[in-house]
């Protein structure tokens, strides 16, 4: 099994709910800092970790939010006894959503899922599937199988579409996804960023 490192997107949560994780590397990323602003909620700090550490990454990734809890009650279980390397989204409960976040997001009437996609090259299916909280599993390497100048892009749509911390949660599993339209295009290809 590969050395597991969890991404924790923090603001001022408490942190009491580490108590019981056995095996595994903390990275906090403290939002409201001076290299990292309290803005683009949790997809703006994953996106910025793999920015910065893309080259360096290696093992399995756990990315979740600074409260992870209320979305996962068996988030610590999970990790300590997690030994698979493949992706994936967890959480608890499964949505289905259109190009424009409904019926799911009544905050925003308009994500801009589609316009975010095709910026970056990404095929999208007829439907969305997600999870709610944009909390995921990854390895290294399959971060790696994406440029990093894709994520790149991601991190500059933040400023562009006040939503992207919705579009994020709804593209996240489709982006990671083995056979999503971005990894089709570099498959075999040495990834440079």
């Amino acid at each position: 099994m590969q050395e597991k490192t969890l991404i924790i997107a923090r603001h001022d949560e408490d942190m009491g709910w580490l108590a019981g994780l056995t095996d595994c590397k903390i990275r906090i990323m403290q939002k409201g800092m001076p290299n990292l602003p309290n803005e683009g909620r949790e997809s703006l700090s994953y996106l910025r970790f793999i920015v910065d550490n893309y080259y360096d990454l290696d093992g399995t990734y756990y990315f979740v939010q600074g409260n992870p809890i209320p979305h996962f009650t068996d988030l610590i279980n999970f990790i300590n006894k997690d030994t698979a390397e493949e992706t994936m989204m967890f959480g608890d409960g499964q949505f289905i959503c259109g190009y424009d976040g409904s019926p799911q997001h009544d905050l925003h009437p308009h994500l801009h899922i589609k316009e975010t996609a095709d910026e970056i090259g990404l095929e999208l299916p007829p439907f969305i599937c997600f999870v709610r909280s944009a909390q995921f599993k990854i390895t290294g390497i399959s971060i790696r199988r994406i440029r990093r100048s894709v994520y790149q892009a991601l991190i500059n749509l933040h400023d562009k579409y006040d939503t992207m911390p919705w579009v994020m949660e709804r593209l996240w599993g489709i982006l990671l996804d083995q056979k999503s339209s971005l990894l089709q295009a570099f498959r075999g290809q040495e990834q440079l960023g």
